[in-house]
């Protein structure tokens, strides 16, 4: 970032402070740096963040997270504008708005995990660290911020200027520092603008549905939990212009990929599929997985199909369309399709997490992949492989196989 940082801090526990910090480093001064410009960024900001520390943490358990809320401190517009563009630069949003949230503090033996906020047009957080001292008391510590993408890790410090952002869909998290010393940082939350959605997006988005084939899916820009109330202002909108062009149908769908290496190194194929996920699917997996927990080890084949066919009925429900359309239909998304699109955010062991709202059902802690369905108007009434095969012309299938 940008130094210095100018911020104003008026909680009612806390000391006013209003300046800049940073300004007795240079500008120019990069993550990478070491020696007395760090020295000097933190000789500058841990009188202060002890101060809010000794204030905030009266009475409070180690295991809590000391913080001031947004309406307790303000930061300048340099900063915000800072933000977003860096945010612009990692993510491609050029309409966000940068919204700050909250000053955050950890002393020894404090921690805390994070969850996603569930506001149908939140993109991500941006933190920025103000002062980082546990990594001059122990060198292990030198990054106790940590984030899980999908498989992958990534771990930060909270040192003065230096910033970490991520999307929607990365787990968060603040290890435990059992050494003395403090960290504090500041956290943003990203949105989208709700108003970047004209007329003239309308047009091009109507030229480009009408143009792909029936039937076809799109995968949705955002994850949800089932039966979301609210979709996001994209979201929202794409599904509204398909609704003009095509019967257009919303499904979760979970996402299948595997990299294949051939006869040379450089011969790889990727190979993926689509699978729809409703409650009845659900069900069924459970199911199969309380059948298997009971089936003896020695009467297990040895070359188990792992990828078993899943027989579900859904005649009579929401979802008996699915059983009227093909199961290779093509599937089209402009952000990274192989991203995993399954995000549990209830780990099995007891973890106090950050949850907005918080959701007392399991299912309304994991977020889905979301795609919105095109087909034509009379696709619905048209026979498909799978009855003609089963000589049931023109009479839906009882059973929906998903391989």
């Amino acid at each position: 970032m940008k130094l210095p940082l100018r911020i104003t801090v008026e909680h009612p526990d806390c000391e006013r402070f209003s300046g800049e910090l940073g300004a007795s480093c240079s500008p120019m001064l990069t993550k990478s740096a070491k020696g007395d410009g760090w020295s000097r960024r933190q000789q500058e900001t841990t009188p202060l963040i002890k101060k809010w520390y000794a204030a905030l943490g009266r009475g409070v358990t180690l295991s809590e997270e000391l913080t001031i809320p947004s309406s307790g401190f303000s930061v300048s517009p340099d900063m915000i504008d800072d933000i977003q563009t860096k945010w612009t630069e990692c993510f491609g949003h050029q309409h966000i708005k940068v919204q700050p949230s909250k000053i955050h503090i950890y002393g020894s033996h404090r921690y805390r995990h994070h969850a996603d906020e569930t506001h149908p047009d939140f993109l991500g957080t941006f933190l920025v660290g103000i002062g980082d001292t546990c990594s001059s008391v122990n060198t292990s510590l030198k990054n106790v911020l940590k984030m899980k993408d999908g498989g992958t890790r990534h771990a930060a410090n909270a040192r003065l200027g230096t910033w970490v952002a991520f999307a929607t869909g990365v787990d968060f998290s603040v290890d435990p520092m059992n050494v003395p010393g403090h960290i504090s940082f500041i956290s943003f939350k990203i949105f989208r603008q709700p108003d970047t959605l004209g007329t003239n997006s309308n047009d091009r988005l109507v030229a480009l549905l009408s143009r792909l084939p029936r039937p076809c899916a799109i995968l949705l820009d955002k994850k949800y939990i089932l039966h979301p109330d609210d979709l996001s202002s994209f979201d929202s909108h794409l599904h509204r212009v398909a609704q003009e062009v095509a019967d257009a149908r919303l499904l979760h769908v979970v996402i299948n990929w595997s990299l294949r290496h051939f006869s040379e190194p450089s011969n790889l194929r990727i190979i993926s599929s689509v699978r729809p996920l409703t409650v009845h699917y659900m069900d069924a997996l459970q199911h199969r997985g309380d059948d298997e927990e009971e089936t003896d080890d020695d009467e297990v084949p040895e070359e188990e199909d792992t990828d078993m066919k899943l027989d579900v009925d859904l005649t009579g429900t929401e979802w008996e369309w699915l059983m009227s359309i093909p199961e290779d239909i093509p599937f089209y998304t402009h952000t990274n399709m192989f991203e995993e699109i399954t995000i549990p955010w209830k780990e099995l062991i007891k973890e106090e997490r950050e949850q907005k709202p918080v959701c007392p059902r399991e299912e309304e802690n994991t977020y889905f992949g979301y795609a919105l369905v095109l087909l034509a108007k009379s696709e619905l009434g048209r026979p498909n492989k799978r009855r003609a095969e089963a000589g049931e012309e023109g009479i839906p299938s009882k059973v929906h196989k998903v391989e």
